[in-house]
């Protein structure tokens, strides 16, 4: 069974970038989400319940596989290959992935160890920055 849910990402997704979402907490020195990074969160929860609603009925004995897509405004360099060091502009979507499992285990109830495959893509629209995410249940193939 699959689930799947698109999240509209903020007018442009460098408002909500992986220094905004964490701080370092002081009296510790562990990273925690900021005050950004909890009201994303919740927009985040709230889009995948809105979405899954009552239709997941997770079972906490079996594998999960979860795809994130991630659009961004921009992923390209415009100024390459002459003023521009690099093709690709510095955004590693992977920054973002346990931000995305953590909020798709609270909106989901499956928990992040069950996610046994995590794949994520990362292509350019600057017309409609989103992740889009497929939560569905899997095995891995026994010939592994």
């Amino acid at each position: 069974m699959e689930w799947a849910a698109t999240v509209d990402l903020v007018d442009s997704f460098g408002a909500v970038s992986v220094n905004r979402l964490y701080i370092t907490r002081k009296q510790d020195g562990r990273k925690a989400l900021s005050k950004v990074g909890r009201a994303f969160q919740r927009t985040v929860i709230n889009a995948l319940i809105q979405e899954w609603g009552l239709l997941l009925e997770p079972d906490p004995d079996k594998e999960y596989r979860l795809i994130l897509h991630f659009y961004f405004p921009a992923v390209f360099s415009k100024g390459w290959p002459k003023k521009a060091k690099s093709r690709f502009r510095k955004i590693d979507q992977t920054n973002f992935v346990k931000f995305f499992q953590d909020c798709v285990a609270t909106a989901s109830g499956v928990d992040d160890a069950n996610h046994t495959l995590v794949l994520t893509t990362k292509r350019e629209d600057p017309e409609h920055p989103r992740v889009e995410i497929h939560l569905e249940e899997w095995e891995w193939p026994i010939s592994m």
